[in-house]
């Protein structure tokens, strides 16, 4: 081997693209598993559990807003813009068709 010579032989196992697996929390995998239980068979406290994790991530999502939802806020506002101006250059093509063909009447 040489000084200048870098080696890399990555994780013994591991194929490429594929990522290794996340650990969940314990809270996250227990409202799921609660999640999957119609009302009635939850109890007042696995209730309140779920609730309240449901609520968290409710919560984290709406002060987080994801890099899509920016772009279809975006796009949204664009588009509002452009059909604004379609409806009035269609309404002023009208205006001036009429006014020719009033034009012409009298004419």
């Amino acid at each position: 081997m040489k000084k200048d010579e870098l080696l890399h032989y990555g994780v013994l196992g591991m194929k490429w693209g594929k990522r290794k697996n996340r650990r969940a929390s314990a809270d996250y995998k227990r409202s799921r598993t609660l999640k999957k239980k119609t009302v009635k068979e939850l109890s007042d406290d696995e209730l309140t559990i779920l609730n309240k994790r449901l609520n968290l991530e409710k919560n984290y999502r709406s002060l987080n807003p994801s890099r899509i939802k920016k772009g279809q806020a975006a796009v949204t506002g664009i588009m509002k813009g452009v059909g604004a101006v379609t409806g009035f250059a269609a309404s002023l093509v009208t205006l001036i068709n009429l006014g020719q063909k009033i034009v012409k009447a009298k004419g």
